[in-house]
C-alpha cells in the first residue's frame, strides 16, 4: 500500500507513488545486545543488521555454551581436588611401606642372631610399646629374663 502524491492528484496529474524517503543507514529500531565478544570485526559490525531471532538464538547458544563450561570447570575442579588428595595418600602409603621394609630388614638381620625372637615377640612388643626399652636389643633381654628358656636335661 504506497501512498499517493494527494498534491499532484488535485492538479490533474497522474496518481503515482509518494517518492520514498531515502533509506537512513541500517540502525535497529531496538537497542540490540552487543555481538559476543568471540566475534570478528567483520561479525560484529553485521551483528546489528542481523535478524533478532538469529541474534537471539547466537546469544542463546553462548549463554548454554558458557554454563556448560562452568559446569564441566567446577567437575574438573572436584576431580583436581580429589587427585591430589589422593596422590598424597599414595605419597604417605609409600612412605609408610619404605619404613615397614626397613623395619622388616632390621628385624630379619636381628632374628638371624636371635633365635627366640618370634617366641618371645609379644613381650618385646610390648617393651618397646610401652617405651620400657628403647630399641629392638633391650626388648629381647628383657624377654629373656622375663622368660628363661627351658633348660634341657
Amino acid at each position: 500500500m504506497s501512498r499517493v502524491d494527494t498534491k499532484s492528484a488535485e492538479h490533474g496529474a497522474k496518481l503515482v507513488p509518494a517518492a520514498k524517503a531515502p533509506d537512513s543507514p541500517s540502525k535497529p529500531g531496538f537497542t540490540a545486545e552487543p555481538a559476543p565478544n568471540r566475534f570478528t570485526a567483520e561479525a560484529k559490525d553485521a551483528w546489528a543488521s542481523a535478524p533478532e531471532t538469529l541474534r537471539s538464538e547466537v546469544l542463546r547458544l553462548e549463554r548454554e555454551l558458557r554454563a556448560g563450561i562452568e559446569k564441566y570447570r567446577a567437575a574438573a575442579a572436584r576431580d583436581e581436588a580429589t587427585i591430589l588428595e589422593l596422590r598424597n595418600e599414595i605419597a604417605e602409603l609409600k612412605r609408610e611401606k619404605q619404613e615397614t621394609d626397613y623395619t622388616t630388614e632390621i628385624v630379619m638381620k636381628f632374628a638371624a642372631d636371635h633365635p627366640r625372637l618370634e617366641e618371645l615377640s609379644e613381650d618385646i612388643v610390648f617393651f618397646l610399646d610401652s617405651g620400657r626399652a628403647e630399641d629392638l636389643a633391650e626388648a629381647y633381654e628383657l624377654a629373656e629374663r622375663l622368660n628363661p628358656a627351658a633348660r634341657p636335661n
